[in-house]
């Protein structure tokens, strides 16, 4: 039986954690260099693109290539780990180090996606009723996804907000409470917003737009002045608002979206 720290799969998952750590692993340290330093200008790329606005071409050119290049680092791993006979002539105790050093990139590295991700991370709950129906029905999962508005980048002080959070969306919000609340977004900054036989009206001007929210509401709601700092955001009970808050920007959690 082959011994773990000379299989493919030891280095591959090396490639995995730490972009060229497998490379670097079987001694192939010219292209194992190469691979990081490629993998560090698209990661840094990836978060540089919250703040410049980019079109969806070059995008996928900015991804896209550097993607291509990572998946042919395995194919050419394969082939060096195949010349070699899988004989790494490595320790057991460098092959842990290799080990250590790739998970701690993965989590202490700011540019890292595992990092990434618990900087940002989304929340996935079970949806407890039919107060959001039909967009949401009771034991649905669903995600809520702070990255559709903001994200937490290592280069800047506090969150990056680079989308303004839109009316009719359906959002997840801390309430002060134990449990988080989800609920739809009425208002914006400011607004003087109420509900008149189920048609939003916004400083005295009806929303007719075909807003996801929107088509949940039903009866009526009182004039309803949003504060200047925060977010007038509703949960329904079938249609009907049940209780509205006014939520400061930062206690947003993230976009709900339907996963089961």
């Amino acid at each position: 039986m082959k011994r773990v720290k000379d299989s493919y799969s030891f280095a591959f998952l090396l490639n995995v954690l730490l972009p060229g750590a497998g490379h670097l692993y079987w001694r192939e340290y010219t292209f194992g260099l190469f691979v990081f330093l490629i993998a560090l200008l698209a990661m840094t790329l990836f978060l540089a693109s919250f703040i410049i606005p980019t079109t969806g071409v070059v995008i996928a050119m900015l991804f896209g290539l550097p993607m291509l290049f990572f998946l042919f680092t395995f194919v050419d791993l394969g082939k060096s780990i195949t010349k070699r006979n899988r004989i790494s002539q490595r320790t057991t105790k460098t092959m842990i180090l290799y080990l250590v050093g790739a998970i701690a990139f993965q989590f202490f590295s700011p540019i890292a996606p595992v990092n990434f991700v618990l900087r940002n991370p989304p929340e996935v709950f079970t949806v407890d009723g039919n107060f959001l129906s039909p967009a949401f029905n009771d034991g649905d999962l669903v995600l809520a996804n702070p990255l559709a508005w903001r994200a937490d980048l290592v280069f800047v002080d506090g969150h990056y907000w680079f989308e303004i959070p839109r009316r009719g969306e359906i959002v997840r919000f801390r309430n002060g409470r134990p449990s988080s609340g989800t609920g739809v977004i009425l208002g914006m900054f400011g607004e003087e917003v109420q509900i008149v036989d189920g048609v939003l009206v916004v400083d005295g001007i009806p929303q007719e737009a075909d807003l996801p929210g929107q088509r949940l509401l039903q009866g009526d709601m009182a004039l309803t002045l949003t504060n200047p700092t925060s977010i007038l955001i509703a949960t329904l009970n079938l249609g009907v608002v049940d209780r509205t808050y006014q939520v400061p920007a930062d206690s947003l959690i993230g976009r709900v979206y339907k996963l089961f």
